[in-house]
């Protein structure tokens, strides 16, 4: 997954998202953030890789619960960009909505 592509799993955050399934075993951080730091490959929305966002719907629920408990820490550790600073979505680069 590279900067500025976005995923689009289940997490309570997002629940009226369309793609948003409310399965306990499905629940993500996901906030649809879904840009990946360069530096550190975590995501700048929830702290994991572009391997882990691909495997999450695939990782048994002990291993997912182990990621989720290094999350926090990686979050608090990366510089993020001011908010406007970002990549914008493609779409809204084109001038369509985001």
């Amino acid at each position: 997954m590279s900067a500025g592509r976005h995923c689009r799993v289940a997490s309570p955050r997002n629940a009226a998202h369309p793609a948003a399934m409310s399965s306990p075993a499905t629940d993500s951080p996901c906030i649809l953030v879904c840009v990946l730091d360069r530096s550190s490959g975590y995501c700048f929305g929830c702290g994991r890789t572009g391997e882990e966002i691909a495997r999450w719907m695939l990782m048994p629920a002990d291993e997912r619960s182990a990621l989720l408990e290094k999350l926090p820490p990686r979050l608090a550790a990366m510089e993020r960009p001011p908010r406007g600073d970002l990549p914008q979505r493609r779409s809204a680069a084109r001038g369509g909505e985001a």
